[in-house]
């Protein structure tokens, strides 16, 4: 289990819900996920696709995400998560 402060949920459930990133997610569907994540249980994305992911949100928003690096990534698995 990790530690983290609350805001990092917050930003991930704010990012959810961003209509970029939500296309985004649709962008990677499919994808196998160990390509964009470790294993295990959590959202644990890989260092490249953090990466990635936060170059194309900034790409795609035309601003910053404001929030942790793997924060757009992460809120990406989550949204490729529902309904699982």
């Amino acid at each position: 289990m990790a530690i983290e402060a609350e805001h990092y949920q917050q930003n991930r459930e704010r990012l959810a819900q961003d209509p970029v990133v939500r296309a985004m997610a649709e962008g990677v569907r499919g994808v196998p996920l160990d390509q964009l994540a470790h294993d295990g249980p959590g959202l644990n994305p890989r260092y490249e696709f953090m990466l990635a992911a936060l170059r194309e949100y900034e790409k795609r928003a035309g601003h910053p995400a404001e929030c942790h690096i793997g924060g757009v990534a992460e809120a990406i698995l989550m949204i490729l998560g529902e309904g699982r």
